[in-house]
């Protein structure tokens, strides 16, 4: 293409679109503010604190280690891996080479973790087996 025609279809271009900008219509009604709520004040009396729910842990406090949360999460980080790399690792011990991970998270007591490979789907997964 030659450089006149470039130009000249760069500058139409540009001109439909400032053209196409929106313009405020100076007659329109604006929208009003919303009024504020007013907010009570809470005093430490009526304040009272919640109770925990079930097994949920009280405010402040630790939440506890569940170790399905990290296996899924280790799942994800091996079909992360599936997708860059285009195959299965090797180990979990690669996820950290690759530096997907920064290190493998502790596996419940007594517990390890292992990668499943299924060569013909080209998929793995990580499971928690005894040691």
């Amino acid at each position: 293409m030659k450089p006149v025609a470039l130009l000249s279809c760069l500058f139409v271009c540009l001109s439909l679109l400032t053209a196409c900008g929106k313009k405020e219509d100076e007659g329109a009604p604006t929208v009003a503010a919303r009024p504020e709520k007013k907010v009570k004040a809470v005093t430490t009396e009526s304040k009272k604190t919640a109770a925990p729910v079930g097994d949920a842990p009280a405010p402040g406090e630790p939440v506890p280690f569940t170790p399905m949360k990290t296996v899924e999460a280790l799942d994800l980080v091996v079909a992360d891996f599936v997708t860059q790399y285009r195959r299965t690792p090797d180990t979990l011990d690669e996820l950290i080479q690759k530096k997907l991970i920064p290190r493998l998270p502790p596996p419940s007591p007594g517990m390890r973790f292992e990668l499943v490979k299924d060569n013909k789907k080209k998929t793995a997964h990580v499971v928690e087996v005894p040691q």
